[in-house]
This record gives C-alpha cells, structure tokens and sequence, in this order.
C-alpha cells in the first residue's frame, strides 16, 4: 500500500483520479503476465519410419530425432539400416526444417556406406565391395510437434563413389538423381 500511497500523493486528491489509480494497481497485480509461450516448439522429438528409396538403396528403417529447435529452423539427424540381397548400408543424416506448424520445408546431408557381399566382409577371403553415396536432399516434411503421422518426400543427387580396393582414394564420382518417400510415426 505504500507504494499506492506514493504514487497518490502527487495526484489530486479527487475520487475519480483515486479510483482509476486504485484500478489499475489491482489489474496489474491481480492479472496473470502473457508475454510469452513457455510450451516447447517440438515436445514428440523422436520418429520411427520406414523410407522407400530415399538415402537407403531400396528402403530403411530409420530413426529420426529432433536435436535443436528454434523459431524458424529446426535440426534433426537420422540413423537407418538396410538389408538387400548380399548387402548392408548404414543411411546417416542430418537435416534442417522449418519449426512452425505442420508442414515443412526441410533440406537435408546424407551418408551411406554400403556394403556388398557382406558375409565375405572381415573373414580372410574378402569378397566385398564397399561404396559410399553422399545424399544432400531437398523435399517436404510432415510432423506434428505433438506427436502422431510422420511422413516426408523429396528429391535428391545422389553423389556415387566407387573407390577400387587397392587404392580407396582413387575415387572418380558419379552422379544420379533419386527420390524417396517415407511414412512412420513420431513420438
């Protein structure tokens, strides 16, 4: 009360004044600040999918999670397997997409190790050939940030590197483009 006490007492002392005074004092005590949503961007930061093509020969089954969140862009990585035949890769990635709403604009860097004929891999009598695509990717995300239906598309270059096994630096790159689908769920 001091306080309203002070500030009263350079104020004519009419009741109309006093009263408009002594309201606002209780409208801005009494009333709950709303200067800011406290809620996170993306609570359900995490995804299981499976991606038809995409940064895995074929499919993939992935995991996705949501490892920054800012106002406009959010930033993610991703980690799959895929088994084809005689073959393994390893599909790694990070991306970047846009953080409000639904929908999402979302660019993306992959890696993916490959490889074939993968029983013969570390015994004595190596058969194997291993490769290793680079993905970067531009393309369309869906993900509620509370969680739910997860689907992406997008078209990539793929970057194809071959290297021969007696010199892994001998690397002529090939390039093609690729596109890929994926569905799962985020949580």
């Amino acid at each position: 009360m001091a306080i309203f006490d002070l500030c009263c007492a350079k104020v004519p002392s009419s009741p109309p004044m006093r009263f408009l005074l002594l309201s606002i004092a209780i409208l801005c005590c009494c009333l709950p600040a709303f200067s800011q949503d406290t809620r996170p961007l993306f609570p359900k930061r995490n995804a299981f999918y499976v991606e038809a093509m995409g940064k895995g020969p074929y499919y993939s089954v992935n995991y996705d999670r949501i490892i920054r969140v800012r106002t406009k862009w959010s930033y993610s990585f991703r980690v799959g397997v895929s088994l084809v035949a005689d073959g393994w890769s390893v599909p790694l990635g990070i991306h970047a997409f846009t953080t409000p709403g639904n929908h999402h604009l979302e660019l993306g860097l992959g890696v993916t190790p490959y490889v074939d004929h993968y029983r013969t891999f570390l015994s004595k009598n190596d058969r194997s050939d291993k490769y290793l695509y680079v993905v970067p990717s531009v393309g369309y995300r869906y993900q509620k940030p509370e969680g739910g239906l997860f689907f992406t598309a997008g078209l990539a270059p793929y970057i194809f590197l071959d290297p021969p096994s007696t010199d892994v630096f001998d690397v002529t790159p090939s390039y093609k483009l690729w596109a890929g689908v994926a569905v799962g769920f985020s949580f």
